[in-house]
């Protein structure tokens, strides 16, 4: 992963502490074209809610 951010009208730390260690802990396949890894970049948003 080379970047991550947390963005949104209100920074609540506790919830942004969280919800990195969430988005670090995923895992995605790697990229592949004919059988072999091959190097590629993913955007994959997060969406986290407070329901209040």
């Amino acid at each position: 992963m080379a970047s991550r951010s947390v963005v949104g009208e209100e920074s609540v730390n506790l919830f942004a502490d969280t919800a990195m260690c969430t988005v670090k802990r995923r895992r995605l396949p790697p990229c592949g074209r004919g059988g072999r890894d091959v190097a590629c970049e993913v955007e994959a948003p997060e969406v986290f809610k407070l329901l209040r």
